[in-house]
Protein backbone atom coordinates (compact mmCIF):
# COMPACT_ATOMS: atom_id res chain seq x y z
CA UNK A 1 0.00 0.00 0.00
CA UNK A 2 1.51 3.44 -1.16
CA UNK A 3 1.89 5.37 2.09
CA UNK A 4 0.41 8.63 2.53
CA UNK A 5 3.83 10.79 1.54
CA UNK A 6 3.76 8.98 -1.78
CA UNK A 7 0.08 9.37 -2.33
CA UNK A 8 0.34 13.46 -1.70
CA UNK A 9 3.23 13.71 -4.31
CA UNK A 10 1.33 12.10 -6.95
CA UNK A 11 -1.91 14.82 -6.16
CA UNK A 12 0.83 17.78 -6.40
CA UNK A 13 2.14 16.19 -9.66
CA UNK A 14 -0.94 15.91 -10.90
CA UNK A 15 -2.69 18.97 -10.06
CA UNK A 16 0.77 20.69 -11.90
CA UNK A 17 0.15 18.81 -14.94
CA UNK A 18 -3.29 19.84 -14.73
CA UNK A 19 -2.43 23.57 -14.38
CA UNK A 20 0.30 23.27 -17.12
CA UNK A 21 -1.93 21.82 -19.69
CA UNK A 22 -4.69 24.92 -18.97
CA UNK A 23 -1.94 27.99 -18.75
CA UNK A 24 -1.79 26.31 -22.12
CA UNK A 25 -4.92 26.42 -23.39
CA UNK A 26 -5.35 30.01 -22.25
CA UNK A 27 -2.37 31.15 -24.10
CA UNK A 28 -3.14 29.28 -27.21
CA UNK A 29 -6.91 30.56 -27.09
CA UNK A 30 -5.42 34.37 -26.71
CA UNK A 31 -3.26 33.66 -29.22
CA UNK A 32 -6.09 32.70 -31.37
CA UNK A 33 -8.23 35.67 -30.72
CA UNK A 34 -5.63 38.19 -31.02
CA UNK A 35 -3.49 37.30 -33.88
CA UNK A 36 -6.09 35.23 -35.92
CA UNK A 37 -8.95 37.41 -35.00
CA UNK A 38 -11.05 34.81 -33.91
CA UNK A 39 -14.33 35.70 -31.98
CA UNK A 40 -13.99 36.69 -28.23
CA UNK A 41 -16.86 35.82 -26.25
CA UNK A 42 -15.84 37.25 -23.11
CA UNK A 43 -18.44 34.59 -21.04
CA UNK A 44 -17.54 31.76 -22.84
CA UNK A 45 -14.13 31.12 -23.16
CA UNK A 46 -11.39 28.81 -21.40
CA UNK A 47 -10.27 31.82 -19.08
CA UNK A 48 -12.70 30.91 -16.91
CA UNK A 49 -15.52 32.59 -14.98
CA UNK A 50 -15.87 36.74 -14.96
CA UNK A 51 -15.92 37.73 -12.01
CA UNK A 52 -15.30 41.57 -12.70
CA UNK A 53 -15.31 43.92 -15.33
CA UNK A 54 -14.14 47.10 -15.48
CA UNK A 55 -13.69 50.31 -17.77
CA UNK A 56 -10.26 51.47 -18.29
CA UNK A 57 -8.76 54.71 -19.02
CA UNK A 58 -8.00 56.15 -21.82
CA UNK A 59 -9.73 53.21 -23.92
CA UNK A 60 -13.34 52.06 -24.30
CA UNK A 61 -13.73 48.68 -23.93
CA UNK A 62 -13.48 47.45 -20.77
CA UNK A 63 -11.29 44.70 -18.21
CA UNK A 64 -12.06 41.11 -18.12
CA UNK A 65 -11.15 39.29 -14.65
CA UNK A 66 -11.46 35.69 -14.68
CA UNK A 67 -11.62 32.75 -11.63
CA UNK A 68 -10.40 29.32 -13.00
CA UNK A 69 -10.93 26.32 -10.92
CA UNK A 70 -7.80 24.74 -12.10
CA UNK A 71 -5.19 27.90 -11.72
CA UNK A 72 -7.73 29.46 -8.80
CA UNK A 73 -4.79 31.87 -7.05
CA UNK A 74 -3.83 33.32 -11.00
CA UNK A 75 -4.73 36.70 -11.69
CA UNK A 76 -6.12 36.19 -15.47
CA UNK A 77 -6.99 39.54 -17.17
CA UNK A 78 -8.03 40.10 -21.31
CA UNK A 79 -8.68 43.93 -22.02
CA UNK A 80 -10.64 45.15 -24.84
CA UNK A 81 -10.92 48.85 -26.64
CA UNK A 82 -11.81 51.08 -29.42
CA UNK A 83 -10.34 50.09 -32.27
CA UNK A 84 -6.89 51.77 -33.12
CA UNK A 85 -7.44 51.22 -36.53
CA UNK A 86 -10.53 53.15 -36.75
CA UNK A 87 -9.73 56.90 -37.18
CA UNK A 88 -13.12 58.49 -36.71
CA UNK A 89 -12.84 61.30 -34.07
CA UNK A 90 -15.65 60.16 -32.77
CA UNK A 91 -14.62 57.67 -30.56
CA UNK A 92 -17.58 56.58 -29.04
CA UNK A 93 -18.67 55.29 -32.30
CA UNK A 94 -15.91 53.35 -33.48
CA UNK A 95 -16.10 49.20 -32.21
CA UNK A 96 -14.86 47.33 -29.73
CA UNK A 97 -12.13 45.03 -30.12
CA UNK A 98 -9.49 42.49 -28.29
CA UNK A 99 -6.40 44.11 -27.30
CA UNK A 100 -4.50 42.00 -24.82
CA UNK A 101 -3.98 39.14 -22.26
CA UNK A 102 -2.25 39.33 -18.86
CA UNK A 103 -1.99 36.38 -16.31
CA UNK A 104 0.28 36.09 -13.03
CA UNK A 105 0.72 32.93 -11.45
CA UNK A 106 0.61 31.80 -8.17
CA UNK A 107 2.07 29.99 -7.26
CA UNK A 108 4.53 29.94 -10.05
CA UNK A 109 4.60 26.99 -12.18
CA UNK A 110 7.81 25.33 -12.84
CA UNK A 111 8.22 22.79 -16.49
CA UNK A 112 6.72 25.46 -19.05
CA UNK A 113 10.52 26.86 -20.13
CA UNK A 114 10.75 29.94 -22.74
CA UNK A 115 11.26 27.70 -25.37
CA UNK A 116 7.94 25.06 -25.08
CA UNK A 117 6.47 28.78 -25.39
CA UNK A 118 7.93 29.83 -27.90
CA UNK A 119 7.19 26.90 -30.14
CA UNK A 120 3.45 26.73 -28.72
CA UNK A 121 2.75 29.91 -29.96
CA UNK A 122 4.61 30.40 -32.81
CA UNK A 123 6.91 32.83 -31.53
CA UNK A 124 9.62 34.97 -33.71
CA UNK A 125 13.18 35.39 -32.06
CA UNK A 126 13.27 39.21 -31.88
CA UNK A 127 10.86 41.78 -30.72
CA UNK A 128 9.97 44.81 -31.73
CA UNK A 129 9.76 48.47 -29.14
CA UNK A 130 6.97 51.11 -28.82
CA UNK A 131 8.95 52.93 -31.56
CA UNK A 132 8.61 49.77 -33.99
CA UNK A 133 12.69 49.35 -34.02
CA UNK A 134 13.71 45.16 -34.20
CA UNK A 135 15.68 44.12 -31.84
CA UNK A 136 17.38 40.51 -32.48
CA UNK A 137 17.12 38.27 -29.71
CA UNK A 138 14.55 37.51 -27.07
CA UNK A 139 16.18 37.33 -23.40
CA UNK A 140 16.69 40.92 -21.75
CA UNK A 141 19.35 41.45 -20.67
CA UNK A 142 20.82 42.54 -16.98
CA UNK A 143 18.71 42.02 -13.80
CA UNK A 144 17.91 44.48 -11.81
CA UNK A 145 19.39 44.62 -8.09
CA UNK A 146 15.99 44.51 -6.44
CA UNK A 147 14.69 41.67 -8.75
CA UNK A 148 18.35 39.57 -9.30
CA UNK A 149 16.45 36.18 -9.96
CA UNK A 150 14.03 37.59 -12.38
CA UNK A 151 14.10 37.14 -16.34
CA UNK A 152 12.74 38.41 -18.87
CA UNK A 153 11.62 37.08 -22.72
CA UNK A 154 10.25 39.33 -25.69
CA UNK A 155 8.73 37.97 -28.59
CA UNK A 156 7.17 38.95 -31.59
CA UNK A 157 4.68 36.31 -32.87
CA UNK A 158 4.96 34.96 -36.49
CA UNK A 159 3.36 35.98 -39.34
CA UNK A 160 1.10 32.45 -40.12
CA UNK A 161 -1.35 32.04 -43.03
CA UNK A 162 -4.33 32.53 -40.22
CA UNK A 163 -2.62 35.85 -38.93
CA UNK A 164 -4.94 39.30 -39.06
CA UNK A 165 -2.45 41.35 -36.62
CA UNK A 166 0.91 41.61 -35.14
CA UNK A 167 1.41 40.28 -31.69
CA UNK A 168 3.75 41.21 -28.94
CA UNK A 169 3.99 38.97 -26.00
CA UNK A 170 6.15 38.86 -22.76
CA UNK A 171 7.26 35.99 -20.55
CA UNK A 172 8.55 36.69 -17.08
CA UNK A 173 10.46 33.69 -14.94
CA UNK A 174 11.80 33.65 -11.75
CA UNK A 175 15.05 31.81 -11.72
CA UNK A 176 17.81 30.81 -8.11
CA UNK A 177 20.80 32.98 -8.72
CA UNK A 178 22.44 30.06 -8.01
CA UNK A 179 20.79 27.51 -10.29
CA UNK A 180 19.63 25.34 -7.76
CA UNK A 181 16.45 24.52 -9.37
CA UNK A 182 14.53 24.89 -12.59
CA UNK A 183 13.36 28.58 -13.12
CA UNK A 184 9.30 28.54 -12.74
CA UNK A 185 7.01 30.80 -15.02
CA UNK A 186 5.25 33.62 -13.01
CA UNK A 187 3.83 36.16 -15.69
CA UNK A 188 2.74 36.39 -19.13
CA UNK A 189 1.32 39.31 -21.45
CA UNK A 190 0.03 38.86 -24.80
CA UNK A 191 -0.89 42.01 -26.95
CA UNK A 192 -1.95 43.42 -30.41
CA UNK A 193 0.90 45.35 -31.31
CA UNK A 194 -1.63 48.30 -32.52
CA UNK A 195 0.39 51.95 -33.26
CA UNK A 196 -0.80 54.83 -30.67
CA UNK A 197 -2.16 57.64 -32.42
CA UNK A 198 -3.24 60.71 -31.14
CA UNK A 199 -6.10 62.88 -32.24
CA UNK A 200 -3.93 64.46 -34.30
CA UNK A 201 -2.89 61.49 -36.02
CA UNK A 202 -5.99 59.95 -36.52
CA UNK A 203 -7.56 63.03 -37.90
CA UNK A 204 -4.51 62.75 -40.42
CA UNK A 205 -4.97 59.38 -41.09
CA UNK A 206 -8.72 59.66 -41.65
CA UNK A 207 -8.43 62.72 -43.99
CA UNK A 208 -5.91 60.38 -45.89
CA UNK A 209 -8.55 57.52 -46.07
CA UNK A 210 -11.25 59.89 -46.99
CA UNK A 211 -8.86 61.00 -50.32
CA UNK A 212 -7.41 57.43 -50.83
CA UNK A 213 -11.58 56.13 -51.45
CA UNK A 214 -12.33 59.41 -53.09
CA UNK A 215 -9.79 58.07 -55.91
CA UNK A 216 -10.36 55.12 -56.08
CA UNK A 217 -14.10 55.46 -56.28
CA UNK A 218 -13.59 58.43 -58.77
CA UNK A 219 -11.81 55.94 -61.07
CA UNK A 220 -14.43 53.24 -60.96
CA UNK A 221 -16.33 56.40 -63.10
CA UNK A 222 -19.84 55.81 -60.48
CA UNK A 223 -23.27 56.79 -62.30
CA UNK A 224 -26.32 57.18 -61.86
CA UNK A 225 -28.20 53.60 -62.12
CA UNK A 226 -24.91 51.67 -60.95
CA UNK A 227 -24.95 49.95 -57.65
CA UNK A 228 -23.08 52.00 -55.01
CA UNK A 229 -19.96 50.60 -53.48
CA UNK A 230 -20.29 51.77 -50.01
CA UNK A 231 -22.62 53.53 -47.81
CA UNK A 232 -21.54 57.30 -47.45
CA UNK A 233 -21.92 61.02 -48.48
CA UNK A 234 -21.49 61.22 -52.39
CA UNK A 235 -21.73 63.89 -54.50
CA UNK A 236 -23.46 63.82 -58.12
CA UNK A 237 -22.40 65.43 -60.94
CA UNK A 238 -23.84 66.92 -64.09
CA UNK A 239 -22.59 68.83 -66.93
CA UNK A 240 -25.22 71.63 -66.01
CA UNK A 241 -25.52 71.82 -62.01
CA UNK A 242 -23.76 72.08 -58.91
CA UNK A 243 -22.74 69.08 -56.56
CA UNK A 244 -25.63 67.14 -55.41
CA UNK A 245 -24.38 65.96 -51.99
CA UNK A 246 -26.73 62.89 -50.49
CA UNK A 247 -26.44 59.53 -48.98
CA UNK A 248 -26.57 56.53 -50.96
CA UNK A 249 -26.78 53.27 -49.28
CA UNK A 250 -24.62 50.19 -50.43
CA UNK A 251 -25.79 48.12 -53.02
CA UNK A 252 -28.67 50.58 -53.68
CA UNK A 253 -28.29 52.19 -57.44
CA UNK A 254 -27.19 55.50 -57.69
CA UNK A 255 -30.11 57.97 -58.02
CA UNK A 256 -30.59 60.85 -60.74
CA UNK A 257 -28.74 63.76 -60.08
CA UNK A 258 -30.93 67.27 -59.09
CA UNK A 259 -30.01 70.14 -61.64
CA UNK A 260 -31.04 72.79 -58.22
CA UNK A 261 -29.79 72.80 -54.77
CA UNK A 262 -32.30 72.70 -52.33
CA UNK A 263 -30.71 76.70 -51.44
CA UNK A 264 -31.37 76.78 -55.07
CA UNK A 265 -34.81 75.73 -54.89
CA UNK A 266 -35.62 77.87 -51.95
CA UNK A 267 -34.00 80.75 -53.73
CA UNK A 268 -35.25 80.62 -56.77
CA UNK A 269 -38.81 79.43 -55.71
CA UNK A 270 -38.87 77.01 -58.01
CA UNK A 271 -38.12 72.52 -58.27
CA UNK A 272 -35.19 70.95 -59.49
CA UNK A 273 -35.09 68.38 -62.55
CA UNK A 274 -33.03 65.42 -62.54
CA UNK A 275 -30.86 63.79 -65.05
CA UNK A 276 -28.40 61.00 -65.08
CA UNK A 277 -24.65 62.29 -63.74
CA UNK A 278 -21.10 60.94 -62.15
CA UNK A 279 -21.12 60.45 -58.26
CA UNK A 280 -18.05 60.89 -56.28
CA UNK A 281 -17.13 59.94 -52.92
CA UNK A 282 -17.12 62.48 -50.43
CA UNK A 283 -17.07 61.45 -46.81
CA UNK A 284 -18.88 58.38 -44.50
CA UNK A 285 -22.43 58.94 -43.18
CA UNK A 286 -22.82 60.12 -39.61
CA UNK A 287 -26.22 59.15 -38.73
CA UNK A 288 -25.79 60.59 -35.80
CA UNK A 289 -26.33 64.00 -37.71
CA UNK A 290 -30.07 64.58 -38.49
CA UNK A 291 -29.15 67.27 -40.83
CA UNK A 292 -28.15 64.16 -42.93
CA UNK A 293 -30.47 62.11 -44.63
CA UNK A 294 -31.71 60.12 -48.46
CA UNK A 295 -33.12 63.16 -50.02
CA UNK A 296 -29.81 65.39 -49.35
CA UNK A 297 -27.90 67.69 -46.96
Amino acid sequence: MPSKQSVQGVDVQTRADEQRAMVRRILITAMAVLRDDQPFDPKNIVFGRIFDSDEHYPEKGLLYSYANNVVPSATIQFSTGDDPEDYDSDRSRVKIVPAGLVVRLSPMLDGMPHTEIESLLKLERYWVDSKGVRHEGNEMAGRTPDAPNVQVYRYRAKATAESKFPVDVELFYVNPVDGSSPSKLTDITIRRAYKFSTPEEREQRRLEQQQAKRQRYGEMNLCTGMRCPETGIWQGFSENSAADITVVWRGQKFPSVRTLTHQEERDQRRSTNWVDGQWMWLREFDDSNPHVGDKGI
